[in-house]
């Protein structure tokens, strides 16, 4: 059944109810359809391939590694090296992998939200991977596959 389809099914329900139904209506009607189409189809492109989250542990000891730093060291303290490791980790997550979350992040690195947002948009911790930038909201990017 098409969206169009759905909402002459659904509008000839309502019928009975309204004299003549508003165009404003059908097209909330038609928002909603597409919107919980497009849920759904997330849902079971997920399950079918099986969707796991990152191992971030092992990203992690990666990343400290290229930077030559022990990983239980870089998850404490300020100093500039060690948020570099953490900017470059938040980077590369957010950029590898769609499905990750900010409270996923900072719940593994054990800092605020507020901290990997700041990481992951502003920082100038010099990097491989470019900041976001201020001005730019970062949206997770759609799977090519959803199109």
């Amino acid at each position: 059944m098409t969206i169009d389809q759905a909402v002459k099914a659904i509008g000839s329900h309502l019928e009975p109810y309204m004299d003549e139904i508003p165009e404003r209506l059908l097209n909330t009607i038609r928002d909603i359809i597409m919107a919980t189409r497009r849920i759904v189809e997330k849902q079971v492109i997920l399950q079918k391939l099986n969707w796991q989250k990152p191992d971030l542990q092992t990203e992690w000891e990666l990343i400290c590694a290229e930077h030559g730093i022990d990983s239980a060291k870089a998850m404490k303290g300020r100093d500039r090296h060690k948020v570099e490791v953490k900017a470059h980790f938040v980077r590369y997550i957010f950029l590898t992998f769609k499905y990750v979350t900010v409270m996923d992040l900072a719940n593994f690195l054990k800092a605020h939200h507020t901290t990997i947002i700041h990481l992951r948009d502003v920082s100038k911790a010099h990097c491989i991977y470019p900041p976001f930038g201020k001005s730019k909201k970062y949206i997770m990017p759609e799977p090519e596959y959803l199109g």
